[in-house]
Formats: structure tokens, C-alpha cells, sequence
């Protein structure tokens, strides 16, 4: 069978058709094509042409949490042809029934089936003791095409996930890899994805390790930190050097699409949603703010002169205005850490509660919610459907029960959820409507289901607060503008308190910026 004959169940967009013409039969590729392009499409149809033409027998997905139910329930369905979908079994793996009789034996009848066997399993699940054991057997018992979801889970070499996915890779005849946003921090991020599809991919390009690579592309400046009791000397990123050579080796083996480029999508639109904590929230919030400056080492208190002058902390050491005597500045290590954690301290109190390390349970700042109450306004002048991300689980607990207690019908998908539930709220979700009985609002931790779903029944995506991850936010935007959306543009609304933080977070996101990169590579200071 050619790429010409194949019989698609859904009339492919001209981008996947030619991908399909031009690698179905390649032992490995990346699919490095925007959220919403089709790439889940795209990768289903060469693997049921590889299958057709005797190249495989067997395709192994692993994809994140959730997502791989979201391939075997929904996108395996869709898009394989009918006449293949009767030879096919399709078999989604969950850690928490793998010790189960019926289970094993469900899953052995995968191994054993005469026609296409198709396993989807998480990153997670992939890493147990069983999956390792299911997947190999998979892959080493069936000639199988390998594919990677989301391939950026893997970019960091070092890392346990990768070095055992990137092992397995060997035992697949044909391999594939599948990501939106290949590069949000920096090239080296592409590094480990391409060893997967071949072992020895970096090695023409005289990169014969990730040392080497990182090298060739980054440029290093030293600089000095405080490391507990003395100071060392450590190589900061500073700036990357040979992208265009990076692109060029890179160009044979993979294809970029763009949704602007291939799709006549309506636009996003953005608003913010502008509201005053309340007095015991600012009171909250500048105890917050000199608590974190002073122990970022903003000032110290010169020795010599009691106090009456003050040392910049700029400097190890440096002569107090107020003595001319030399005042000691703290050896406080600032890792990266810490200024992250402020700024998530600080975020909470925007969300009206008060953190605290000692106590598991957060506590509520005041007798009213202000950003829970400017959201129930919100909601309540929505028409349709809604998406609202929050990155808190207590935000997220928070607004379910004030949409119970309201009578407003919402699903939850987020960590508390097992990978069941998630499934049946992004269906409800997707496919009920709301005057059929189907949810309002889809309420979710960008974490956890930014990735791999389709929620374009969404015209509106509130953003109670946000992630630090550009990731995360690129992700979770494009759940709803996507494929298949109705021709109805997508209105994105930050919910913005007048706390300096909220207006950080959502300024540098909306500038492409990684906020935890950015405080990383930037001074604390700037960013508290």
C-alpha cells in the first residue's frame, strides 16, 4: 500500500499528507509540529502504513499521565481506518491494576494478538518495575514502531527517565517523537530527544556527548556563588552560539508546523481581569515582602557601628558609609530555589491564603475569597463553556466547592484525580452539552492537563493564576485553540490582583518567558 491508496478515516490536512508521503517508511523522525497542528494524526497514519506493508506489527506509545488514555480512547478510534480498526487492539496500561490476574492476562492477549497491537502507557508508568517489564516484552516479542509523546519529558540526559527510555529505543525497529515546543529555555533541550530516535544521532554533528554539545552551543561566562562556607567559581550560561548550524544538521530529520503557517485559525484574544486584595491580604503580603528581602540578604547591618549604618549586599565585603569600617555581609547561599519560593509565597497570599511551611493546611486571609468572588463574577457572564487553569490544588479545591455549593455543574482534572476520572471529565466535558447536562467548567492544574487533550468545546480560558513554566503556558492556551475548533475566536483572561507578583508572572509569560529561567539566570531582586 502507498501513502496515495491509504484509505484515511479523516481527510488529512495537506501538511500531514505530505509527511506521510515523505517519511512513512523512515526508521526515525520528529514530528516537532504546534499544539494543534494534527501530529497525533500524523503519527497514527504512518504507523498503520508501516503496519500495512509488513514493516511492524506493534506500536508502543508513551505519552504523560493521562494522555495515553487519551491515544487509546480517543485518537486510536478517530483517525485508524475501519477496515484496520477490526485487526486492532488497543491496550492502555495503568500502574495501579498491573498486579491484577485480569489484567495481566489482558494484557498478555495484547502480546499475543495475530493482527496490530497498539500500547499506551505514561512516563510514569513506563518507569515502575512492571511497565519496564511490559514494555520490553512488547517491545522485544512484536517488531514495533516506537513513539514518544510530549518528547521534552526527556530532554535532561542525565536524568534516570531518560537514560532508560533512550536504552529501550534499541528494540524497536522504527521510532518517532512528537513535541509542540522542542525548545522553551534553550537548544541544548533538543539534545536527548534525537538520541532516542539514534543512539548515535549527535555524532556526525562531533558531538560525541552532551558536554561536548552543550560546548559547541553555549556561551559560558564564570561567575562566583556562595557555597555554604566558601566561594566557588561556576559556568553560567550566558548566550548560544551556532543555531544556525544546529538547525541545518537538524533539518533532514525533522519537520516544524506551525499553526499560522498551515492553519486559517480564528485568533486568541486576551484580556486581564483586574481586582484589589483586601487589606488583610496586603498587610500579609508586605510582611511577606520584608521577610524575603532581608533574607535574600538585601541589606545587612554593619558590626562596627551598632547598626546606625548599613553594608550593601552587593559586595562580600564592603566599607559601611556610615563608620568607613568594614561590615560583613552574610554568606547566605541564594540558591535558585529560594527566590522561586517567594515568588510562590507571594502568589498565594494574591490568592487569599497565608502559607506556611509548618502547616499542611493553608489558611485563608479574611472572611472573604477576593480572587474566588471576581471569579464566580466572571463565570457568571460567561456564555458557554469555560477552561480555568490554577496551579494550587487548594485554589482548585476551592473553587469546586463554591461551584457545588452554587449549582454550577464542573469537572476536575488535576493530581487528585485518577487517571480514570480524568478521562471521563475530558469527555463529559468535550462531548456533553450543557444544556444535555454536560459541565460548565473544566477545572484543571496546567501540570497535569496542559498536554495532549482536545477542549476545544472551550470559548473562554480563565487563568486564575498561573504556572511559572512557559511551558505550561503555551500548552494549556492551546487545549482550546486547535483542529476542529468552531470558527469562533478564543478568549484567554488572567486574573490580575494589584500585587506586584501577579503582573510579573503574566508579563513575562506573555513574553515568551520562562519565569523559573528567568530568576535563575536574572537577580533574585528584580523578580521579588
Amino acid at each position: 500500500m502507498t501513502p496515495e491508496t491509504y484509505p484515511h478515516k479523516q481527510q488529512p490536512w495537506k501538511h500531514q499528507r505530505e509527511l506521510l508521503e515523505q517519511t512513512w517508511d523512515r526508521e526515525y523522525f520528529a514530528l516537532l509540529w504546534e499544539q494543534g497542528t494534527g501530529k497525533t494524526k500524523a503519527a497514527l497514519d504512518t504507523a498503520c502504513l508501516q503496519y500495512m506493508n509488513g514493516l511492524i506489527d506493534g506500536l508502543l506509545i508513551v505519552a504523560p499521565d493521562g494522555v495515553h488514555l487519551n491515544w487509546s480512547n480517543t485518537e486510536v478510534p478517530e483517525h485508524l481506518p475501519d477496515a484496520l480498526r477490526r485487526v486492532t487492539k488497543t491496550f492502555a496500561y495503568q500502574t495501579k491494576k498491573a498486579k491484577n490476574k485480569s489484567f495481566k492476562a489482558d494484557i498478555q492477549k495484547l502480546l499475543d494478538h495475530k493482527g496490530f497491537a497498539i500500547l499506551c502507557m505514561s512516563y510514569s508508568n513506563f518507569m515502575t518495575g512492571d511497565g519496564k517489564k511490559w514494555a520490553k516484552k512488547f517491545l522485544t516479542e512484536r517488531t514495533c514502531m516506537y513513539t514518544l509523546d510530549e518528547a521534552s519529558e526527556i530532554k535532561n540526559p542525565g536524568a534516570a527517565r531518560t537514560k532508560t527510555l533512550r536504552a529501550s529505543a534499541r528494540y524497536a525497529k522504527t521510532r518517532r517523537i512528537l513535541e509542540g515546543t522542542p525548545v522553551t529555555q534553550a537548544p541544548f533541550d533538543i539534545y536527548a530527544p534525537m538520541c532516542f530516535l539514534h543512539k548515535a544521532f549527535w555524532h556526525d554533528y562531533n558531538c560525541a556527548d552532551y558536554d561536548a554539545f552543550k560546548q559547541k552551543h553555549g556561551i559560558f561566562q564564570p561567575i562566583t556563588v556562595n557555597a555554604g562556607n566558601r566561594v566557588v567559581t561556576v559556568d553560567k550560561v550566558v548566550g548560544y552560539k551556532q543555531v544556525d548550524a544546529l538547525r541545518e544538521y537538524l533539518l533532514p530529520h525533522v519537520s516544524r508546523v506551525l499553526k499560522k503557517d498551515v492553519m486559517d485559525l480564528p485568533p486568541k484574544v486576551f484580556q486581564k481581569h483586574r481586582f484589589e486584595m483586601s487589606a488583610e491580604q496586603w498587610r500579609v503580603y508586605n510582611d511577606l515582602d520584608k521577610q524575603q528581602h532581608a533574607m535574600l540578604g538585601d541589606v545587612q547591618k554593619c558590626p562596627e557601628c551598632d547598626g546606625t549604618g548599613k553594608v550593601d549586599a552587593g559586595d562580600y565585603w564592603k566599607a559601611c558609609d556610615a563608620c568607613a569600617g568594614r561590615g560583613m555581609v552574610s554568606d547566605l547561599n541564594i540558591t535558585a530555589e529560594l527566590p522561586i519560593v517567594c515568588m510562590m509565597r507571594k502568589q498565594q497570599v494574591s490568592a487569599g491564603y497565608s502559607p506556611a511551611d509548618e502547616d499542611p493546611h493553608l489558611r485563608l486571609i479574611g472572611s472573604t475569597n477576593v480572587r474566588l468572588e471576581e471569579l464566580m463574577k466572571l463565570v457568571e457572564k460567561i456564555t458557554g463553556k469555560v477552561i480555568i487553569w490554577s496551579r494550587f490544588t487548594a485554589d482548585i479545591n476551592l473553587i469546586m466547592e463554591r461551584f457545588a455549593k452554587d449549582g454550577i455543574s464542573a469537572v476536575r482534572y488535576d493530581g487528585q484525580v485518577d487517571e480514570d476520572d480524568r478521562e471521563a471529565a475530558k469527555v463529559k466535558f468535550q462531548k456533553v452539552a450543557i444544556k444535555d447536562g454536560g459541565p460548565v467548567a473544566f477545572v484543571a492544574n496546567p501540570a497535569a492537563a496542559s498536554r495532549g487533550l482536545t477542549l476545544h468545546a472551550a470559548k473562554t480560558v480563565i487563568y486564575y493564576n498561573n504556572s511559572f513554566k512557559l511551558r505550561d503556558r503555551l500548552q494549556s492556551e492551546d487545549r482550546a485553540h486547535r483542529g476542529g475548533m468552531d470558527e469562533h475566536p478564543v478568549l484567554y483572561i488572567d486574573m490580575m490582583s494589584d500585587a506586584p507578583i501577579d503582573e510579573t508572572i503574566v508579563t513575562a509569560l506573555r513574553n515568551k518567558q520562562d519565569v523559573a529561567d528567568q530568576v535563575t539566570g536574572d537577580e533574585a531582586k528584580e523578580w521579588i
